[in-house]
């Protein structure tokens, strides 16, 4: 009796030993889980509630949230380092050929803030590397939403992979100023409120569709991004003034290249100030290159832009672009310098109210123009002001272009006066022009309003 009672008292503690193992065992999982170092994936179904944030939540620098096909309403904020992507991209569809994850933004946004600045997804935190990837990312109505004034926001250091998105309907209802369907950065002057932010992206073979006040844009010195392969479309049913579909601006630097950019017009507005590609004091090292440029008010817009030069990667190109049936000019240049304007094909813009044409140049100097095709028109091949010296126009082609204005005609203005060729202001090489240039020092009345940042 004394044998079976001790060999009982044997296996119970024998039972206790193990089962206190086995919890040992169990906390070291979950602690060995809580401090991994292998990338986990966590997963996002529809349903109530915010399954995409929670499960960005729980998720450390390195792992991936996988969004299953459906519709969520939510605001999300990204301040690690994860992979953000539709389940239907993972499963070995070709790249955005399955956005079937569909974000959409609430009904009514609160006022934004800092830390919640209007956005459907806001990137941040110095070090952040994340990436977004094949969602639908949206207003559902083309009127807008409450407070809506981005779809996709990059600041506070942070930098983004943005890649096989849809942006769509990024539209302020209670503000026609706002609604902007990728930001990065931001300037101090902006009139969000929110101070200076730098921000860095990537932002490849996304659809940027129906924004009210622009497609995308890179500001503030210290930001950049590439930008490349998208289609940038606007819109102009809605009020906002000087509709932009790609903006490098206040010292931050871009490369927009392969893009398809259109539509952005405001022909309901007296300052009709849509631009396909605005620089606005764009940061060294800028380029705009073969881009498909049509069905603006303005092709590309440059401001305020001052450079180290012309040559490579010193100063703002723009070059090898299809610039065409912009509603005023292809591309136009103000109180600027060190800006490469070459290779570009410019032909079928202006129109028969206004005649502006190919390229303009406005109080510019120390600029390169050349080897571009600028044919056919409504308004002169290139019209370069009487303050507009000092500039380089080589081995283009300037025909067939039909300006008419103070009783003249020609593919050619020039209203400088100075020691350069034909008594202008600036150096004439290798030119194919098909009428005369002007040195008058007179003016032209343009025959539209002026271009406002």
């Amino acid at each position: 009796m004394l044998l079976g009672l001790f060999t009982r008292f044997l296996g119970r503690t024998k039972v206790r030993q193990i089962k206190q193992k086995t919890n040992l065992r169990v906390r070291l999982s979950v602690e060995s889980l809580e401090d991994r170092t292998v990338p986990t994936v966590f997963h996002a179904y529809p349903g109530s509630g915010t399954p995409i944030q929670n499960a960005i939540n729980l998720a450390n620098n390195g792992d991936t949230v996988l969004v299953h096909p459906g519709t969520y309403t939510e605001q999300l904020t990204i301040t690690k380092s994860i992979d953000l992507e539709s389940s239907s991209n993972a499963n070995g569809a070709v790249h955005g050929s399955h956005n079937t994850v569909y974000l959409n933004a609430p009904a009514a946004m609160a006022a934004p803030t800092p830390t919640n600045p209007g956005a459907i997804i806001h990137v941040t935190g110095a070090g952040v590397n994340a990436e977004i990837e094949d969602l639908v990312i949206r207003a559902t109505t083309t009127s807008g939403v409450q407070n809506l004034w981005y779809g996709i926001r990059v600041d506070g250091g942070a930098f983004a992979d943005i890649h096989g998105n849809s942006i769509q309907n990024i539209v302020a209802s209670n503000d026609g100023s706002k609604g902007v369907g990728i930001s990065v950065g931001n300037s101090g002057a902006s009139n969000d409120g929110f101070g200076a932010q730098i921000g860095h992206a990537s932002i490849v073979d996304n659809d940027v569709l129906s924004y009210q006040r622009a497609g995308i844009v890179i500001s503030n010195t210290g930001s950049n991004a590439n930008i490349t392969w998208n289609k940038v479309v606007g819109i102009s049913v809605h009020p906002a003034d000087s509709i932009t579909g790609v903006e490098i601006s206040d010292g931050a630097v871009g490369n927009v290249v392969g893009n398809v950019i259109s539509k952005n017009t405001n022909p309901q507005r007296a300052a009709q100030n849509g631009t396909g590609v605005l620089l606005f004091a764009a940061g060294n090292g800028t380029e705009v290159e073969f881009n498909a440029i049509n069905g603006n008010d303005y092709g590309v817009f440059g401001d305020s832009i001052f450079t180290n030069g012309t040559a490579e990667g010193q100063g703002v190109s723009i070059e090898g672009n299809l610039i065409f049936n912009n509603t005023f000019v292809g591309v136009e240049i103000d109180n600027s310098s060190g800006v490469d304007i070459s290779y570009n094909v410019i032909h079928f813009n202006g129109s028969d109210n206004y005649q502006d044409g190919g390229i303009f140049l406005f109080n510019s100097t120390s600029n390169l123009i050349a080897y571009n095709v600028v044919t056919v028109n409504d308004g002169s091949g290139i019209f370069i002001d009487a303050t507009s010296t000092g500039n380089t126009i080589s081995g283009n082609v300037f025909q067939a272009n039909d300006y008419s204005g103070s009783g003249i005609t020609a593919d050619v203005v020039d209203l400088t006066i100075g020691a350069g060729t034909a008594g202008t202001g600036n150096t004439w090489v290798g030119d194919t022009i098909g009428t005369q240039i002007l040195a008058s020092g007179g003016t032209i009345t343009k025959g539209r309003p002026n271009k406002n940042h």
